[in-house]
């Protein structure tokens, strides 16, 4: 079983869970950050918006450790 979002909760369930972690926060960071950069420099349109991408990270924990490996 595994989850998508790295809920705080995950870490602490038995057996623990396994999960996507979205990295959020930096979304939430970037985000803003492209937001004042349009408020300064001023919209345009025909411009194409700046594109980013964050990759994702899989934090594997008991719930997905067949083995008993982690």
């Amino acid at each position: 079983m595994i989850g998508f979002a790295n809920e705080a909760f995950g870490e602490y369930l038995t057996p623990s869970l396994s999960t996507v972690n979205q990295q959020t926060v930096v979304m939430g960071e970037e985000a803003a950050k492209l937001f004042f950069d349009i408020q300064r420099k001023g919209y345009a349109p025909g411009i194409p918006p700046q594109k980013l991408v964050l990759e994702p990270e899989l934090i594997c924990r008991q719930s997905s450790d067949r083995f008993g490996i982690i």
